[in-house]
């Protein structure tokens, strides 16, 4: 079992870009390209890290954001937003939390592997029986060490 990414995009060629990067670098990957398919998926999929654009149909991945940290299992994930630059300013109340990290669009797949890497990381959230994990040893994310709300270091985007 290896770490699993939910990508949450509408952008099509965006989106597969990201799974076929993440993939390469040895993570399962699951994706939803509206806030439906993302609230139909995340229960069945349990990822262990969702990544969000905020610019979605529907409705925007800020209130799914919001709504990820209302659940009871979602509540200490750790996202990944992809917002507009124009909205990385408006964004800085929400970047108060530990558990998610706001990058600026346009950004790499290979920059977002790497963000996700280092995030999962340091908060030591992959399954110690798991030696397909690109992530060093720890417990998952829906185990007991989630509950308690590990913090992840986060860097400002530049």
């Amino acid at each position: 079992m290896s770490v699993k990414v939910m990508i949450v995009d509408n952008i099509e060629p965006r989106r597969q870009a990201a799974e076929d990067t993440f993939r390469k670098a040895g993570f399962e990957v699951c994706s939803a390209s509206d806030s439906l398919g993302c609230h139909l998926k995340l229960r069945p999929e349990r990822p262990d890290l969702v990544i969000l654009q905020t610019k979605l149909p529907f409705v925007g991945g800020l209130q799914i954001l919001q709504s990820l940290r209302k659940g009871k299992q979602t509540c200490a994930m750790p996202v990944i937003v992809l917002a507009d630059a124009d909205e990385m300013e408006s964004l800085s109340d929400a970047r108060a939390s530990a558990r998610e990290l706001y990058i600026p669009n346009p950004v790499s797949p290979a920059t977002l592997v790497a963000e996700a890497t280092r995030m999962l990381a340091n908060g030591d959230w992959s399954s110690a029986e798991d030696t397909d994990s690109p992530l060093p040893s720890g417990e998952g994310p829906w185990g007991d060490r989630w509950a308690r709300r590990r913090s992840i270091p986060v860097r400002d985007p530049v």
